[in-house]
């Protein structure tokens, strides 16, 4: 079998998953227009300008981007975790990468699938248009390799501490895109605040998209940076953690 069968399997099994999990499916629609549409109705009391409300959509897009892509590759662990079949999961001759890219697929199309709800949705309610087009894909494309960057990390943790792990991992990227400044500049941070933000690769993606919404700017030197930074330090400490976690005899002890 080769990898690229080895990946479809990983993206065959979640679809199949996420068409028979009402769960599932509410994570990709009900709950994700619900957090939306309450910042984007609330903006819209307050504000005409629809450069604040564009801005709340491409932020929000930007921002379930980063949540998927950080997540499904771990959520592939805990679906094996839940079902007791971690043990199968291992005795496969599947790579720690070609999980990673399984993930990041479903991530893609979990995220094709919301970007579509609210794009229509604020069509009919705000009157959306596109904005400054090739300045958004750059955004989008930052997010998603800080996303990638994080579910290293996310993957790592997942591994090492097991189903402990998980309601964690599921508040980690919350916690780093309200430090990022999803909706609102960092500068509003107190220094440090503002100084820890700032080494954040979703900083400068979420200031991307921002600046396609023309309110701020962006520094692509930043984004460069630090998205190479912690995609450096995801990489090791993902690999540390799985030679940790094989080491010790964790792996088959998840459960």
């Amino acid at each position: 079998m080769s990898a690229l069968h080895r990946i479809h399997a990983c993206v065959y099994r979640s679809v199949i998953m996420l068409k028979a999990d009402m769960f599932r499916m509410m994570d990709i629609t009900v709950w994700p227009l619900v957090a939306f549409l309450s910042t984007a109705l609330f903006a819209a009391f307050v504000t005409t300008n629809k450069d604040v409300l564009t801005m709340i959509i491409l932020s929000t897009v930007g921002w379930r981007i980063v949540y998927n892509f950080q997540i499904e590759p771990a959520h592939i662990i805990m679906e094996d975790t839940w079902s007791g079949s971690l043990e199968q999961l291992f005795v496969t001759p599947i790579r720690t990468w070609e999980l990673l890219v399984g993930g990041w697929i479903i991530a893609f199309i979990k995220t094709i699938i919301v970007a579509l709800l609210f794009v229509g949705v604020s069509t009919v309610l705000f009157s959306f248009s596109m904005p400054n087009m090739n300045i958004l894909v750059l955004g989008l494309l930052a997010s998603i390799i800080a996303g990638m960057a994080f579910s290293l990390i996310t993957l790592g943790i997942a591994i090492l501490k097991g189903p402990n792990s998980y309601g964690f991992l599921y508040a980690l990227i919350d916690a780093i895109t309200v430090v990022s400044g999803v909706y609102y500049p960092t500068t509003v941070f107190p220094w440090p605040l503002h100084a820890i933000a700032q080494l954040l690769p979703t900083t400068h993606a979420f200031n991307l998209l921002k600046q396609a919404a023309h309110i701020g700017e962006a520094s692509f030197l930043y984004l460069i940076l630090t998205s190479m930074l912690w995609l450096i330090i995801g990489t090791l400490f993902c690999s540390w953690a799985v030679t940790r976690a094989r080491s010790t005899g964790r792996l088959v002890r998840m459960k």
